[in-house]
């Protein structure tokens, strides 16, 4: 997404100091998955800097394990195959965004029959 990152916190930060971080960086907690121990967090940028400073800015934090564009990924369709109907893409956005499904059931594979196309 143009103007979101993930990041990944050390476990054991209060709410208080990641929401300081967000005030200091002028970034909105858009969502949040914990897996484990470790949280990611989905961050949308609230002015107009671009996502590799935003990235850098955050890297710099102590708190901050980890930092990245939230890129968006589309899965590939095979040779041959036959398009979406209606002009689709068919990609398949993958993101953290809390209520929209990772994987579309039209690209896990499997068709009605829960058999894999071939």
């Amino acid at each position: 997404m143009p103007d979101e990152v993930l990041t990944q916190l050390v476990s054991g930060v209060s709410e208080q100091t990641i929401a300081a971080l967000g005030r200091r960086l002028r970034l909105n907690r858009a969502a949040s998955l914990t897996a484990g121990n470790i949280t990611t967090f989905r961050w949308t940028i609230l002015d107009r800097r671009s996502v590799p400073a935003v990235v850098r800015s955050l890297q710099a934090e102590p708190i901050v394990l980890a930092a990245q564009p939230n890129y968006t990924y589309y899965l590939g369709q095979e040779a041959g195959a036959a398009r979406p109907p209606h002009g689709r893409s068919g990609g398949t956005r993958l993101s953290l965004n809390g209520s929209k499904p990772l994987i579309s059931p039209e690209a896990s594979g499997v068709d009605r029959d829960d058999r894999l196309r071939r």
